[in-house]
């Protein structure tokens, strides 16, 4: 009874570990499965594989576990579809959350390397997942400087003489006309001396014109304020400022309207 326990035994040790041609206790008739490697026929060998070689985010390296069975020291085919024994994960990453027009974003691409089913720390040092450039508006207060006109009277200019009516048409400048006769002895005789007047007429006209002229002095007034806008096209991209309107180069930076913008 003993000894068919003991055959029963090395059978199935032999069966486990085939004895080679040369060993002892070979037997051509005696030979069991062959293990493939150190998976012993009849077992599974398993093995990690990956979906993509490469992905970005918002991509993630996808894996699954495979099996191959092991039939008398070979393996059969691995289960499951993937292909890549590696796979490599990147990003991009960003310094902070937001930054304020025209400061770009600052960047940095990451990377993470995964190989039987262990993944690396990703490179890099920014944390933040995205970042936007916030447009700003600046506003400016603005002064004009304005004319201001006060009138006073020229000297006379492009008057053209008009036509005056006779007025003050008194009789005098009267003369007298006398007949004189010198006789011998006697002298000198004179006959009634008759008066002659002439009514003259003087013409007094005023034609006076007044050029009216003003005098030009300048104030410097508040005008409101000049506005623009600063947007992007990228967060990555420093952004630009629009035109100021109004034109802020028409008007002065303070009250003395000494220095324009």
């Amino acid at each position: 009874m003993i000894n068919r326990i003991l055959l029963f035994i090395t059978a199935l040790l032999l069966a486990e570990a085939p004895i080679a041609s040369g060993q002892v206790g070979y037997s051509p008739f005696m030979r069991g499965p062959q293990n493939c490697g150190a998976v012993f026929s009849g077992s599974y060998a398993t093995r990690i594989m990956y979906q993509s070689a490469t992905v970005s985010e918002p991509g993630a390296c996808v894996s699954e576990t495979q099996q191959a069975l092991c039939t008398n020291g070979t393996f059969g085919a691995y289960s499951g579809t993937y292909a890549n024994s590696t796979c490599t994960a990147s990003r991009t990453r960003y310094s902070t959350a937001s930054t304020t027009c025209p400061i770009p974003c600052s960047a940095e691409s990451q990377s993470q390397s995964c190989s039987n089913g262990s993944c690396t720390t990703w490179t890099g040092s920014y944390s933040n997942a995205s970042c936007a450039q916030n447009s700003t508006t600046e506003t400016m207060n603005i002064w004009a400087q304005n004319p201001h006109y006060t009138p006073y009277n020229c000297n006379p200019y492009n008057c053209n003489p008009y036509n005056c009516n006779p007025y003050n048409c008194n009789p005098y400048d009267c003369s007298y006309s006398c007949n004189c006769v010198w006789w011998p002895f006697v002298g000198t005789v004179c006959s009634t001396c008759p008066q002659t007047c002439y009514n003259t007429c003087y013409n007094t006209c005023y034609n006076t014109c007044y050029n009216t002229c003003y005098s030009t002095s300048y104030t410097c007034d508040a005008a409101g304020t000049t506005s623009r806008t600063c947007s992007a096209s990228s967060n990555v991209v420093a952004g630009s400022w629009n035109s100021w309107s109004p034109n802020a180069a028409n008007y002065y930076t303070n009250n003395a309207c000494m220095v324009r913008y």
